[in-house]
């Protein structure tokens, strides 16, 4: 095989021989995520031929160190997993060498923790590593399961299932690989209905389950079909003839086998071609037509003898018996006297039968029949129909924690309800009962204008009149609604939009203040322009009370022009105000003080 040299520079020159189809796929993803996490390595890599093959152990410790630098951060856990992901198919080989890479210690997150177990369990079955337990893929079929994954939790229970059923836990196996199939069915993906279907048809077959064989094998061979990946579709026929044979449809088989043999004959999958005549040999042998059987098992054991079996032998040996051809049967004969297995006792059986050895026969056939009993005593305790009740209990406990997961989250989705609704009636409340409040002191502004309108005093009539000129006929109509309305709500209402406005206008309006002003000065003798000369310094808020207290205006109106909440406040403002004027100096303290009190 060819392969190439890799020189790696980081300061010191090294040179490593590795074997192309391996290594190339594993520098270029880890030159892929040294780019992409950023990693701070003079890192050069220059590609040349070589003419000879060196160990990949002498390679992996670099790149493990260039992975472990580039995964240490989680971005670069996740990035590492993503391009296993992306290899697993087309270089299995390159995808588990990352994921290995990964330090399970520096995974913290549930998802990726389940992520690495699925992509490890994958990575090893597709380079035939065996894996001794379920532990580890348990991890991502418990989170895929509580996530509602349903790809991640096809894989997951698909390995798993696989995992048991090669350690013979057929019961347990069957119910991840159902599992899966559903999955895989609900998602309408054609392969892996197919790769289920298949490993469904496995376990059937090892359990002497024949028609559920042959039921998945043709499900497994209709879907694979729809892929176009013709070495799948191949190796899903063999495996459909075979379930054929062992429900006794013989000539289906005959006819897929040929079919299959003469297509395979133009290909190179010699593999396919010599497990195809061996099935169709075994069709042939249970179908009783050993003269067909005897030639293809001649044809098979002329091939080169590192592929042929010694069972093809054996076969071989029994046509011939059957067919009464005596001498080539004694010569073949050697091969099994040796064995000690159900296949070499059979022949055993054969041969001294042939012979009319009966003592042999008989004691031959005790043998053959406490190697019976013993398959049937195992496959009784492999429970294989209880694996039904064992995917309804499972399937009973997911509903069950589905729906107390459901009547939690209900429980709290009800409670958040209500309690949004009971603050969404508080607040509504709280503002009604503060719009209440607001046009209640509206109203009483509104009446204590009223009042001040129908003062007799002519001199301060005129005054308030010119003051709220443009306010007026408004007012005055509205009081005459409040009245003639009967005080009714709508009345209400449309008084405190009203003096909402007024309100406004008498708090910030600095043009209004300075109207307010010259009207005292005007029908007061002066007395803002005495206030200002003995305090010049005092507060504008002090200067409006001062003012509104001249004009007539009540506490509660006050109050409102001074964006006081309470009217206490006009109070404690009055009383300050007063002791300031008590302790000064001026000529006029005496009628400031008359003007507040």
């Amino acid at each position: 095989m060819d392969c190439d040299i890799f020189t790696v520079k980081t300061g010191i020159k090294h040179n490593f021989n590795y074997c192309y189809h391996i290594s190339t796929d594993i520098i270029c993803g880890v030159l892929y995520l040294c780019r992409r996490n950023n990693c701070k390595l003079p890192l050069t890599t220059t590609i040349l031929p070589c003419p000879s093959r060196m160990l990949r152990y002498i390679l992996l410790p670099f790149l493990s160190l260039l992975v472990w630098s580039c995964s240490c951060q989680p971005s670069g856990i996740d990035a590492t997993l993503a391009e296993a992901e992306r290899l697993m198919d087309a270089r299995p080989d390159s995808a588990l060498a990352l994921v290995e890479f990964v330090d399970p210690s520096a995974i913290h997150s549930r998802s990726t923790r389940a992520l690495h177990a699925l992509l490890l369990t994958q990575a090893q079955f597709k380079n035939y590593i065996d894996v001794p337990n379920d532990s580890l893929i348990s991890i991502a079929v418990d989170y895929y399961d509580e996530n509602e994954d349903s790809h991640y939790s096809m894989l997951a229970h698909h390995y798993c299932g696989a995992i048991n059923s090669h350690m013979n836990k057929y019961s347990k196996g069957l119910m991840h690989l159902l599992k899966a199939h559903n999955y895989a069915v609900m998602l309408d993906d054609k392969f892996w209905i197919a790769i289920t279907a298949r490993e469904l048809s496995y376990v059937y077959r090892e359990t002497y389950n024949a028609y559920e064989s042959q039921r998945f094998a043709e499900i497994s061979l209709e879907n694979f079909r729809y892929t176009r990946k013709q070495s799948h579709i191949d190796y899903a026929t063999l495996d459909f003839a075979g379930s054929c044979i062992t429900v006794g449809d013989y000539k289906q088989a005959i006819s897929i086998l040929r079919g299959l043999i003469e297509s395979s004959n133009k290909g190179e999958d010699l593999e396919l071609n010599l497990e195809a005549r061996r099935t169709l040999g075994l069709a042939y042998l249970n179908s009783k037509d050993y003269a067909e059987a005897r030639p293809c098992y001649e044809d098979i054991c002329k091939m080169p003898s590192n592929i042929v079996e010694l069972s093809d032998s054996l076969y071989l040996l029994l046509s011939y018996l059957r067919l009464k051809d005596m001498s080539s049967a004694l010569n073949l004969s050697s091969k099994c006297s040796d064995l000690s297995d159900g296949l070499g006792n059979w022949m055993q059986y054969e041969i001294y039968e042939a012979l009319d050895s009966l003592p042999q026969a008989m004691a031959t056939l005790k043998i053959m029949n406490h190697e019976t009993d013993s398959v049937l005593k195992y496959m009784l305790t492999r429970n294989i129909s209880g694996t039904l009740l064992e995917y309804y209990d499972y399937q009973t406990e997911l509903n069950q924690a589905k729906l107390k997961t459901t009547k939690i989250v209900i429980c709290c989705i009800s409670i958040l309800a209500l309690i949004l609704i009971a603050t969404g009636i508080a607040i509504f409340y709280h503002y009604r009962q503060n719009q209440k409040k607001q046009i209640n002191r509206n109203v009483e502004i509104a009446e204590n204008l009223k009042e001040m309108i129908a003062i007799k005093d002519s001199q301060a009539q005129t005054t308030i009149h010119n003051l709220l000129a443009d306010r007026f006929a408004i007012l005055d109509n509205l009081c005459k609604i409040l009245y003639e309305k009967g005080n009714s709500p709508l009345a209400r209402r449309q008084i405190s939009n009203e003096i909402d406005s007024l309100v406004k206008q008498f708090s910030t309006d600095k043009g209004k203040l300075s109207e307010l002003s010259e009207y005292v000065n005007l029908h007061y003798e002066g007395i803002v322009d005495k206030l200002k000369r003995d305090f010049p310094e005092i507060k504008e808020t002090d200067y409006r009370l001062f003012i509104y207290s001249i004009l007539g205006f009540s506490n509660t109106v006050i109050a409102m022009f001074l964006g006081e909440e309470k009217i206490t406040a006009v109070y404690a403002r009055r009383k300050r105000l007063k002791s300031k004027f008590k302790v000064s100096e001026s000529q006029y303290k005496d009628e400031y003080i008359k003007i507040l009190s």
